[in-house]
């Protein structure tokens, strides 16, 4: 091996180095007196002076994905209280047992942290998301934050507590590469809340996990794939596959489909595998460039239709209107667009009439061209509408705006 593999060098005198200046970023943060624990030859284990008195009683590599599930039943069938430390590459997971029971887990993974499993349960929305990482300090932790707003109430917030530690703690028995500590001598009475899962209640399902996962790779490859639900299928019956297949639209992926129906990336996975597997469910094929215009072009034309059918039902659709009209008198930049496409009665305009302008408008990026347009256009919409209704109803006519307009941003009309 050569030296620049290395991170610390041990000379035939038995002094230490650092093979590269950024590992001293690394080690800095451990600052402190050390004494060395006795290890294999090919290992150095050190242990802080004065830290609390845990002692490390189980270490090792991760060599393949059974090592943790032997570990892990290993450590419940004795009853140990202490912690399971797993580091693979930069992510660090900390599992607490106590009498064969996962009483917490925490990880460094952003992907794992507490706001980010609220938000892709679909228990906050991405603005509530956002404010609450916007409030966090050092006194005040997301599980605080989100039960002060109002956004989720303390016996929601703990399962979904729960479900953050079973998903910290597949990921880690799910590693094939790594190391691992487990420390017996914690305080587990100092652990700041208490989730108490069955470890072999755990275990059984992070075996089925993963055996499942392999299936339903085959048929879906990742979070990114788009279904479309089949005419005349249902679900069987299969609670969480009902959930999904209403959820089937043709444009939300399998990511959004876990988030809108709480059922998390595992459990919708599950579910639209049975349904491709019954054929009440398809996966959607890669859309052409015309395709991809057209489907954004629909996704506006469902906006406007949304506007003009609330100022109708609120009977101030001819105000509404009058004002609207106006965009299309000002001789807009955006005049070869709009020509001869409308808009129809209902507030739509005419697909293949803008496609048919877009094309004489020579435009290197369409998409761009009918993002700026018809964004603008639907802002003016919305202002028009403002104009005649009342000021609670057009609050709610423009949250669920915004949220439609954000969908057609992402490329998800």
């Amino acid at each position: 091996m050569a030296v620049e593999d290395a991170d610390v060098v041990v000379g035939e005198d038995g002094s230490i180095t650092l093979a590269r200046p950024e590992i001293a970023s690394a080690l800095r943060v451990r600052a402190g007196l050390f004494s060395i624990v006795p290890s294999p030859p090919d290992m150095i284990v050190l242990k802080k002076l004065g830290a609390h008195n845990a002692r490390v009683v189980l270490s090792g590599s991760i060599t393949e994905r059974s090592t943790l599930l032997e570990i892990v039943q290993f450590i419940a069938t004795t009853a140990w209280v202490g912690e399971l430390i797993v580091i693979e590459g930069e992510t660090r997971r900390s599992i607490w047992f106590e009498t064969g029971m996962v009483i917490l887990a925490m990880s460094n993974s952003p992907h794992e942290r507490l706001g980010e499993v609220l938000y892709r349960h679909g228990a906050l929305t991405r603005a509530q998301f956002d404010e609450a990482m916007a409030l966090l300090g050092p006194a005040r932790r997301i599980g605080d934050i989100v039960v002060q707003k109002g956004w989720i109430k303390p016996n929601d917030l703990f399962a979904m507590l729960q479900k953050q530690v079973r998903e910290i703690v597949f990921n880690a028995l799910a590693a094939t590469s790594g190391m691992f500590f487990f420390a017996r001598g914690i305080d587990a009475a100092s652990v700041p809340v208490r989730v108490m899962l069955s470890c072999s209640g755990l275990l059984m399902e992070a075996v089925q996990r993963i055996d499942e996962w392999a299936y339903f790779r085959e048929k879906i490859p990742d979070s990114s794939v788009v279904a479309q639900a089949v005419l005349g299928k249902n679900a069987d019956g299969d609670a969480s596959a009902e959930k999904v297949l209403a959820a089937l639209d043709g444009r939300k992926n399998l990511d959004e489909i876990a988030r809108v129906t709480g059922l998390g990336e595992f459990e919708a996975t599950k579910a639209l595998y049975a349904l491709l597997q019954s054929g009440a469910a398809q996966i959607k094929k890669a859309t052409s460039p015309r395709e991809q215009l057209e489907e954004q072009l629909d996704g506006f034309n469902q906006v406007l239709l949304d506007i003009h059918r609330t100022v109708d039902e609120a009977g101030v659709g001819d105000g509404a209107r009058t004002t609207l009209a106006m965009f299309l008198q000002g001789g807009g930049a955006f005049d070869v667009l709009f020509a001869n496409a409308g808009p129809r009665e209902d507030g739509s305009f005419e697909r293949n009439m803008l496609v048919t302008n877009l094309q004489r408008m020579h435009t290197d990026d369409p998409a761009r061209v009918v993002q700026q347009a018809l964004h603008d256009y639907v802002a003016f919409a919305l202002f028009a509408a403002g104009s005649v209704l009342r000021r609670e109803d057009h609050q709610v006519l423009a949250k669920r705006v915004q949220d439609q307009l954000t969908a057609i941003r992402l490329g998800r009309s």
